[in-house]
């Protein structure tokens, strides 16, 4: 018998997990359950790739999608700008200096 199921798989290996899992539960109607888990995704991949990342741009898009189904417009907007605003980060670094 392997101990290896006994440590738990990497942080950045279970955010994209999460994802898709929060994906899955939208796509079942169940919102709640996956606005939490799309939240704990984002929790995990801004430790794991930082705030401004891609990872965090895909995420925050995910979240608007999410919310407006919630007809959560405001908070919906919210995360498209943050979104938006990673996006502008990511392709000013691009740019370079």
């Amino acid at each position: 018998m392997s101990l290896e199921r006994l440590n738990p798989p990497a942080l950045n290996a279970m955010a994209p997990v999460l994802n898709m899992i929060a994906e899955a539960y939208a796509s079942s109607g169940k919102l709640s359950k996956a606005e939490a888990t799309l939240r704990r995704s984002v929790k995990i991949t801004e430790l794991e790739h930082g705030a401004e990342s891609e990872p965090m741009q895909v995420l925050f898009t995910n979240l608007a999608e999410l919310l407006a189904k919630q007809r959560r417009s405001v908070e919906a907007h919210d995360a498209r700008v943050r979104a938006a605003r990673i996006q502008e980060a990511i392709e000013a670094r691009a740019r370079g200096p």
